[in-house]
């Protein structure tokens, strides 16, 4: 992740010099060229998720195809399925990986952001009431919360494939009650679900504390 700031600035007022314009101008330029970076990165997420939404469907339809032909045997239905389920199964988890990253770099901009903010309202108090956004360089809400929309819809996605997968495991190559197949599928839904929570918690509670150790301007 990187960082946008310089640890060793100091934490004042905006000084009054010769220089406050060309000062300015260059916070403009960073704050536009920061907003950029953010919405590249909204864009690009936007983009993988459709990318993982239509592979999971194009997926599913050809597994369904192939279990309804009558060329291939059952076992070998249930190896292409397994294998599409696992294939997919794999990109997901790279894309939810992608989308912690792209949280907290995202995280990373909107503080840089908030510290320019900072500056325009040290060097003049009258345009407080009118900045809506955050002025401080604390971690944001959603890193805190661990509440990406997301996020949460890949976690349920990787779960409901993974369930699948057992679902068709269990049922072929062991012999088991009806109730006893069903709550395997969904201790594995609760299990990977919980797993991928883990994972991005880990990853933000780490970030937190990288970002709280660089704060300068608390709320």
């Amino acid at each position: 992740m990187r960082h946008w700031w310089n640890k060793d600035a100091m934490c004042t007022a905006a000084p009054a010099s010769s220089n406050t314009g060309a000062s300015t101008d260059f916070l403009l330029h960073e704050y536009d060229a920061i907003e950029t970076d953010t919405q590249r990165l909204r864009q690009e997420g936007a983009t993988r998720l459709n990318i993982l939404v239509a592979l999971i469907a194009a997926s599913l339809a050809a597994s369904a195809t192939a279990l309804t032909s009558d060329r291939l045997s059952f076992s070998s239905k249930l190896t292409l399925g397994c294998g599409v389920l696992f294939s997919v199964g794999v990109y997901t988890l790279l894309c939810y990986k992608y989308f912690i990253d792209r949280e907290i770099t995202t995280d990373a901009n909107f503080r840089a952001l908030g510290r320019i903010r900072r500056y325009f309202v040290y060097a003049d108090s009258r345009i407080v009431p009118h900045v809506s956004w955050q002025t401080s360089d604390g971690p944001t809400h959603t890193l805190k919360t661990n509440k990406s929309f997301v996020l949460l819809s890949v976690r349920h996605l990787a779960a409901v494939q993974a369930s699948i997968f057992t679902f068709a495991w269990v049922r072929h190559y062991l012999e088991l009650d009806q109730a006893w197949v069903w709550l395997t599928v969904c201790v594995t839904y609760a299990a990977i679900f919980a797993a991928l929570w883990i994972w991005s918690e880990v990853r933000f509670r780490s970030a937190i504390k990288r970002a709280e150790k660089h704060m300068r301007f608390p709320q």
